[in-house]
This record gives structure tokens, C-alpha cells and sequence, in this order.
């Protein structure tokens, strides 16, 4: 998905920094917006060596905290709030002032929340669909199973005629235009399906794709920003959230949103080691790269892109060897 940014062969030049440093971050609430309960979440930081010498900061109305004034080293944060399971993650700071590791803490509810529109429970836009439009639908998808793309664009068009507004029918036009090559209007398809429904989560990934291969960075933070509101405990919208803030040249806001990407299962996206590694490479942290690619490298040997990965990690270890 990003082979043309990793390169095999390499130059790095790491930067002096200053002696102290600044930890930012965000804390989410898993069925809040951030910040409803800000007076009552705490941030609490340790070192990893000194762990009962602790820094407590609250957030601010966004759901922000800072941490300043810290020396190189690791550290643990910890963040806690009535009713919430208490979240951590584990952060170093390189060199004083280079920070790894995520900075943004989702706190789940201790109980667990009723369905919600992300639970998979079907859509109001499908309980409000006519049910001829849904009989309609039906044969298009069989007939896209099948192959034949004509019944199928017929049934959809029979569809959309009963009722404009039907999201599943928009889906299955933005498939059929992109299988006749026509992404543009594939993402006109897939924009109205998430207009007439926020639930239509085949509509996300597909739109996200088509901006990806745009390389339009901006309209790829769109989709990614509404897809998580969507499905917040989805890792794909936080990795197409990466993608574009690599694309846009904003290296540690991708790292922070591929780390995140990293918390919730993502089996479907085999490359965010590479993304990651590829970030690294542009902060210049030759260490932290080969770590992504050796991991991605452990998990999937046989994949078509591990030659040029394998290249891409020995031009990294010479380079760090002293």
C-alpha cells in the first residue's frame, strides 16, 4: 500500500536536542465527546525507573493534557476517571525532546455500554428502506456475486428509484462505477451514502481508498475525521488518519495516529509497520524504523513486499552501526 516510500538505501542525520521536553496528548472517552468529564479526569505521570515520583496534571475542555518540564527517560502514564476502566501507555523520551509512543488514551466505560450504532446493529437508513428497494438491492448483490455487473447496475438504478436515499443501493453504484473505472464517480456514490447515513462503514473504507490513491491528503483527513466518529474503536480510520498526516508532511501527528491504529485489532491492515517505519525514517530515527520493519518482517515473511523490506533494513543497520 506504500512500497514507493520505502527506499533501499538511506541517509540519516540525527539533530542535538535540548535537555527538557514536553509530553502532549488527548484522552478520549469511549461513548463521550472529549472533555464532557474534564474536571474529573486525571493524568498521572511516572518514570518507568521512579515510580513514586508522580506528576498529575488534569485535561483541559478538549480533553488535552501537558507535561512539562521533563528530562530523557521512560515514562508511564496512567489516566483515570470514575466510572471508566483507567488506561496507560508506556512513552520515551529520546534526547530530551523526541517523544515515542502514544500520547492519545481512550477510557472505556467499567460496565459494558448498551448497543450503539457502531455494535452492529442495523442502520435506521436500512429499517426505513422501502422493502421493494431492499428486494431490489438484493438481486444486485447477487448478481454482483454472480458477474454480471448489467443486472446488477439495473437492480441498483430500480432501487434508487423507489428511494433515493437508500445508502446500501449508493454503496453498490460506487462499487459498480469503480469496476468500470470511474473512481470519480464511484466517490460521488460513496460521499451520498454518508450523507444519507453515517452507519454505511463499506462506504468509508472504499472513499478512503480512492483519496488515498489521489494522494489528496486533505480529502483523506475528511473521510478518516467523520469515519472515526463513526467507529471510534475501528483501527482503520486512525491508519487512513496516519496516511494522510504522512502525506501532508506532519511525520509525529502520523505516528501518533498509526500508534493508536495499533490499539484496536487490525488484521486488515498488514502495512502499519511500514507506515510506521516509514515516519521514523522521515524523524530521523534509524532505531525505531528497523523495529517496525523487523516486526512486519516476523508477521508476514511471504509478503510480496519483504524483499524490498529486507533491502531496506540492512541499508538501515549500516547506517547505525558505529
Amino acid at each position: 500500500m506504500i512500497r514507493a516510500l520505502i527506499l533501499p538505501a538511506i541517509t540519516l542525520c540525527l539533530v542535538a536536542q535540548d535537555d527538557t521536553a514536553t509530553i502532549a496528548g488527548q484522552v478520549l472517552l469511549n461513548d463521550r465527546r472529549p472533555g464532557v468529564f474534564a474536571s474529573s479526569i486525571q493524568v498521572e505521570l511516572n518514570r518507568e525507573d521512579r515510580p513514586g515520583e508522580a506528576l498529575k496534571v488534569s485535561v483541559n475542555a478538549d480533553g488535552e493534557y501537558r507535561l512539562m518540564n521533563l528530562k530523557s527517560g521512560t515514562y508511564i502514564i496512567t489516566v483515570t476517571a470514575p466510572g471508566y476502566k483507567p488506561a496507560t501507555a508506556r512513552i520515551e523520551l529520546i534526547s530530551g525532546t523526541r517523544v515515542r509512543g502514544n500520547t492519545k488514551l481512550v477510557l472505556l466505560p467499567e460496565s459494558s455500554p448498551k448497543a450503539e450504532k457502531h455494535s452492529g446493529v442495523v442502520s435506521q437508513n436500512e429499517l426505513r428502506a422501502p422493502r421493494r428497494a431492499v428486494r431490489q438491492v438484493e438481486i444486485a448483490e447477487r448478481s454482483m456475486d454472480g458477474g454480471d455487473f448489467s443486472a446488477a447496475a439495473r437492480a441498483v438504478d430500480k432501487a434508487l428509484e423507489i428511494w433515493p436515499a437508500y445508502a446500501r443501493a449508493l454503496v453498490l453504484r460506487g462499487r459498480l462505477s469503480e469496476k468500470q473505472g470511474r473512481p470519480r464517480e464511484a466517490a460521488r456514490s460513496y460521499e451520498k451514502a454518508i450523507e444519507e447515513d453515517s452507519d454505511a462503514y463499506p462506504a468509508y473504507a472504499a472513499l478512503a481508498e480512492i483519496r488515498r490513491l489521489e494522494a489528496d491528503h486533505e480529502a483523506l483527513r475528511g473521510v478518516a475525521d467523520r469515519w472515526r466518529k463513526a467507529q471510534p474503536l475501528s483501527a482503520a480510520p486512525y491508519y487512513y488518519g496516519a496516511l494522510a498526516s504522512f502525506q501532508a508532511g506532519q511525520f509525529l501527528v502520523a505516528v501518533d495516529e498509526a500508534l493508536m491504529a495499533r490499539r484496536f485489532p487490525h488484521e486488515n491492515l498488514p502495512h502499519l509497520n511500514l507506515l510506521l517505519a516509514n515516519c521514523y525514517i522521515k524523524l530521523r530515527d534509524p532505531s525505531a524504523a528497523a523495529a517496525q520493519m523487523r516486526e512486519f518482517l516476523a508477521s508476514r515473511p511471504d509478503d510480496p513486499m519483504a524483499p524490498e523490506v529486507r533491502r531496506s533494513l540492512e541499508a538501515l543497520e549500516k547506517i547505525a552501526r558505529p
